[in-house]
Formats: C-alpha cells, sequence, structure tokens
C-alpha cells in the first residue's frame, strides 16, 4: 500500500491548512495498524489537483518546498525524522537549487 492522507499530504491545500511542519510530520504507518501489517506499508504518496491553481508559478509555491518534507518521509525512519535539520538542509542547498531553475518560493521559505 502506499499511503497518501489527505489531511497531510495534498500540495493543492494552502500551507495554514498542511504547513511544512505538518507535512514533514507525516508518518505513512497508521497507528492503528496492527504491527504485523507495518511492512505492507511500501511508500508514500502526495497530489497535486491542479485544476483550480492558476499559474505555474502558484503551483510551485504549493509544491516547494513541501515535495522535499515528503521525500524525506519516504525515505527516512520516524525516530529518525527532525524538523529542525530538515529546514537546515532546505536553506543550505535545496532553496538555492530550486531558485536556480526559476522556482519561486513564498516569502516565508525564501
Amino acid at each position: 500500500m502506499v499511503n497518501s492522507a489527505s489531511e497531510f499530504t495534498y500540495l493543492d491545500c494552502d500551507y495554514k491548512t498542511t504547513s511544512l511542519e505538518k507535512g514533514y510530520s507525516f508518518n505513512p504507518v497508521p497507528a492503528s495498524l496492527p504491527e504485523n501489517l507495518h511492512a505492507k506499508i511500501l511508500g508514500i504518496g502526495c497530489q497535486m489537483w491542479g485544476e483550480w491553481i492558476p499559474s505555474i508559478e502558484k503551483m510551485n509555491e504549493q509544491i516547494y518546498p513541501r515535495i522535499a518534507a515528503y521525500a524525506e518521509t519516504g525515505w527516512t525512519k520516524k525516530e529518525s525524522k527532525n524538523f529542525s535539520r530538515f529546514s537546515t538542509s532546505l536553506s543550505s542547498y535545496l532553496k538555492a537549487h530550486w531558485e536556480s531553475k526559476g522556482i519561486v518560493l513564498l516569502p516565508e521559505f525564501r
């Protein structure tokens, strides 16, 4: 199963609904799932429903930097995740890379 719980992973939601930290906190293994079924969770998904997004620029604002939070959530064990470290890594590399590609981030993420 690939888990993409909408309250955490829908990129078309604004940042008040799904903040970067909330997206980063997503655990694809539901707390109610019995231990013997944890291995059935193969990954996570995140969605961008673009039919109401007015422009590429607005879409990029919704996607970046949350896409990095979801990527790290998919490959990092829950006990190894650290939002502060993640935020620092965004600043040190990814923001500059995205901006070099013409992706403009919201002011709070620049």
